[in-house]
Formats: structure tokens, sequence, C-alpha cells
């Protein structure tokens, strides 16, 4: 499950050229990808590609100012916004914004996967806290972009997909098993896969493809602190999803072997659950 072979990647690279082919990415956010891997690019130059998209431009300025980045003064300008969040931040929205309005639809699936996303963002910010984590910007990308094989199934097999969907329990291995079965690849191995076709760092990509068996990652240090954290943050979002009182969640999480690994006590998953709770906001619009 969520291993990838030979034949899994020939599937999965047919169907993102099929997503290429298809035009599901918005161009505003393909160009910004292009500007930000230039090694040429400065701050001028991605300004004004931010700013030819409105839409985005009003997304950047609402994320400098979330709880997310928790900064002491507002910021009022684009390029000030831009300052603060740093390229791979930007570049981890573009992609984000992107998979959130590819598609002619907006279905209730997309808007569910894309809220319990950002919960999980909030969740993997203060899991970065605890650890000293040293930038905002991949538990960033891992946290909002850990289910973008979802949002692409959404897209490219949208009535096949919602259908497996409605008959499985979100999380549930047997979800993956049943991807993939019908399709030769599941939505994780789908996502880490489309991640580096777009050259997000490896710690990120390597994170979101082994989130479910952070293990297989030992003796890489970063990437699998990151699997770790989204292991905890994914399974953290699900409980708060059914109103489970944060207490209980983190007695749960803590006695689990990554949370031990992590050092991380009832005390401080108890902090994090409650206040990813309060941040259960709209720091992207739906």
């Amino acid at each position: 499950m969520s291993t990838s072979d030979g034949f899994s990647d020939k599937v999965i690279g047919a169907r993102l050229a099929r997503a290429d082919d298809l035009g599901v990415f918005p161009p505003a956010a393909v160009r910004i990808l292009r500007v930000v891997d230039d090694p040429r690019t400065n701050l001028v130059d991605l300004e004004k590609a931010v700013s030819m998209d409105p839409v985005l431009t009003a997304q950047v300025l609402k994320v400098a100012n979330s709880a997310y980045f928790g900064l002491a003064r507002t910021v009022g300008s684009l390029r000030q916004a831009l300052f603060v969040l740093g390229f791979r931040t930007v570049r981890s929205m573009a992609l984000s914004l992107a998979a959130m309005t590819m598609g002619a639809t907006e279905g209730p699936w997309r808007r569910r996967v894309w809220r319990r996303s950002i919960r999980t963002c909030h969740a993997m910010r203060h899991l970065g806290t605890h650890v000293d984590w040293d930038d905002y910007a991949e538990p960033f990308a891992v946290g909002l972009l850990h289910k973008i094989g979802m949002l692409l199934l959404l897209v490219l097999e949208e009535k096949t997909y919602v259908d497996m969907l409605e008959r499985m329990r979100w999380g549930s291995p047997e979800l993956l098993e049943k991807e993939a079965h019908f399709f030769g690849f599941d939505h994780i191995l789908l996502g880490a896969a489309c991640l580096e076709r777009w050259n997000l760092p490896e710690e990120v990509c390597l994170a979101v493809r082994h989130q479910e068996n952070p293990d297989a990652l030992a003796g890489q240090d970063d990437p699998q602190l990151l699997a770790r954290m989204l292991w905890i943050a994914t399974r953290m979002e699900r409980r708060l999803s059914t109103q489970e009182g944060a207490d209980t969640i983190a007695v749960a999480l803590a006695a689990t072997p990554v949370a031990q690994q992590m050092g991380l006590s009832v005390a401080v998953l108890t902090n994090i659950a409650v206040a990813v709770r309060r941040e259960d906001d709209d720091m992207f619009s739906l």
C-alpha cells in the first residue's frame, strides 16, 4: 500500500499527462511555479506574477495575516506578504489553490478534502513548533498538499471516485486498497508523484509519499520527521472531525509509537488539539 512499482509509475505518469492535456491547473498557478523555480527570479518578478491573479493576490494577503503565521502586525501589501511568506510558501499556496480550483465543478467532496487539509495544516504548524522545525514552508506544504491525489482523482475520475468515497470510511486502509485495485495506484502515490513533478522539496515529497508509514524513511531525518508530523496531524484531524474531546484525542495519540518517537506527551497533544479546533477558520475561503 502506497509503495510504488514500475507499473504504477507508468499508470500515474499517464494520469498526470492527461491532467496536463485537459488543462486542469489554472494558468496563473503554472506561471507562478515557473517564476518561483527560475533561479534568476527576485521578489519583484514574483510580485508581478502573483498580482496578475486577483484571487491569488487576495489569498496571499489572507494567509499572511492568518493564525498560521501569527504575525504581530497586519500585512497590508502584496510585496510585504511575499516577503513574509517567502518563495517556497507562495509556491505551495499556488499549488494548493490550483488543486482547489481545478476542474469544472465544485462538489462537496472537494470542499471536504480542502477543509480537512486546512485543519491538518494548522496541526502541522503546532507540531512544527514543538519539534523546533525552523521554516514554515515545509509543514505548510505538507499539510495543505498531502491529499492532492484525492483532488486530482475527483477531477480525472469524478463519478467513479465519488462513488468509491461514499462507500469508504475516511482514512481507512481499505480506501487505499480499493484505489490501488481499481486505478493501479492509490491517491497517496498519485499526490506524491504530482509534487515530485512540480519540483517541491524532496523532504515534502517523501513525507507525502510515506505519510502512512514514516518508518520507511529511517535514516532520513528531516523527511521522516515531516512524515511523522503528518501521521499525527492527519489522525488528530480525523478525530477532531468527529467532535471528540481534545483530551481523549491526546490520550489515544500519545499511546502510539509515532507520538512516543516524537516525544509528544498527553499535555502537548491536548494543547495542540485545542488550538487546532480553535483555529478551524477560513484561512482559505471555500
